[in-house]
């Protein structure tokens, strides 16, 4: 089964000087004034490469000013709005972290439901787990072997989920740093996770083209859901209602598996719907050019499906308009 689709709008994708927010910093720290440049890009028009003026005004406040094709708005000392008259006058707005850190890349992130913690997976394999409010590190663990792909806190945001590229999932405390869980069964890195329901199974994607789901309390597979030859890059879990008919036997192990949609976005170009409960497949759909998928997100309040390409093609399509 297939969903229906349309020609792609082109976005447009702003860049930016790497330290600008180091030089915002050295012209509050001295007073002065300073430059860094933005770019911007939109497929099937001319590139725009302008630059900021950074002035200090009034009690440690910037104001940027924009040049060569570009107008900036200050929203706070590090974060602003572009707006790119080549471009009918689009706005994008640029947030940046205000310091500078010695820690390796970040390649995962989540905030804690009721927002007070934020969880950071790094390249290196470590996890930090931090405060919102303050930025104080409350626990730093060597999580993975290699880089972490993959964190998300549980709904209870007293726990975290982690995959990582030693084909392992794990389970952490927030409060100790304890690990008591360790899901073993891919054979190549965990690219990303969901979370069901309370959190007594999840679902998991990997580079060895299979989605997983499990129970957490055992730290067993209950079943793949898909297995192909591509990598799964992306995957994302909400409710829907599902048309399918399944004499599939309730695993014991399985909590809240009904009416659960994954949507799993696979380096072959092609975008999976899964019915968690029937363990089959409800429909797919290949994306534009056919191009590899990178990321995805499903909102079911809306029925739609969010996916990004490797050419930089975001496509919108409703789920409830297939076409066999």
């Amino acid at each position: 089964m297939g969903i229906e689709g349309s020609a792609p709008t082109a976005l447009v994708q702003v860049t930016v000087q790497a330290d600008w927010t180091d030089v915002i910093a050295d012209a509050l720290r001295h007073n002065s004034t300073g430059t860094f440049w933005v770019s911007c890009y939109k497929r099937g028009s001319p590139s725009v490469h302008g630059a900021a003026k950074v002035t200090v005004v009034g009690d440690r406040k910037v104001q940027l000013t924009g040049h060569d094709g570009i107008i900036l708005e200050s929203i706070t000392n590090h974060s602003f709005r572009v707006k790119i008259p080549e471009y009918d006058n689009v706005e994008v707005e640029v947030y940046g972290t205000g310091r500078r850190t010695n820690i390796a890349k970040i390649s995962s992130m989540d905030v804690s439901p009721e927002g007070a913690l934020f969880v950071a997976g790094s390249e290196d394999g470590t996890l930090r787990i931090g405060e919102t409010e303050s930025g104080r590190i409350t626990q730093e663990l060597k999580a993975h072997i290699q880089y972490v792909n993959t964190c998300r806190f549980f709904p209870s945001g007293q726990v975290v989920l982690s995959g990582g590229g030693d084909f392992l999932l794990k389970v952490w405390s927030v409060l100790d740093g304890s690990c008591p869980v360790t899901m073993k069964g891919h054979i190549r890195p965990i690219s990303d996770t969901a979370i069901i329901d309370r959190g007594r199974n999840v679902v998991s994607s990997s580079y060895d083209g299979a989605v997983k789901l499990w129970e957490v309390a055992s730290g067993s597979t209950i079943r793949t859901l898909l297995q192909h030859e591509d990598r799964v890059n992306s995957i994302a879990l909400d409710s829907w209602e599902s048309t399918l008919q399944t004499s599939l036997a309730l695993d014991p192990k399985e909590v809240a598996t009904d009416g659960k949609l994954v949507i799993a976005a696979s380096e072959g170009g092609t975008l999976y719907g899964l019915d968690v409960r029937a363990s089959e497949e409800a429909f797919r759909r290949k994306s534009y050019n056919k191009a590899p998928l990178r990321a995805c997100a499903y909102s079911a309040q809306h029925s739609l499906v969010v996916s990004g390409t490797s050419e930089g093609v975001v496509e919108i399509f409703d789920i409830r308009k297939t076409e066999c």
